[in-house]
């Protein structure tokens, strides 16, 4: 049976979880999602794939790179 944390945020992705995201998948490294996700308070290893993919893909829209623009 799987039951899911209260503690999990369904909310909304605010501004600065999104910046605080890409700072960490540039840090720590694509794909490490499970290590990413405990630096995100309320937010897991899925949740925080999932958001960097839409990240991603509205940059790629607006034809921005994700991963220079932090610099």
């Amino acid at each position: 049976m799987n039951i899911l944390s209260s503690e999990i945020k369904k909310d909304p992705w605010a501004n600065e979880e999104d910046e605080k995201l890409l700072s960490l998948v540039q840090n720590i490294g694509l794909g490490k999602w499970s290590k990413i996700s405990t630096f995100v308070d309320g937010r897991t290893d899925n949740q925080c794939w999932h958001r960097y993919k839409i990240l991603k893909k509205q940059a790629t829209k607006r034809n921005i790179n994700i991963n220079r623009s932090l610099i």
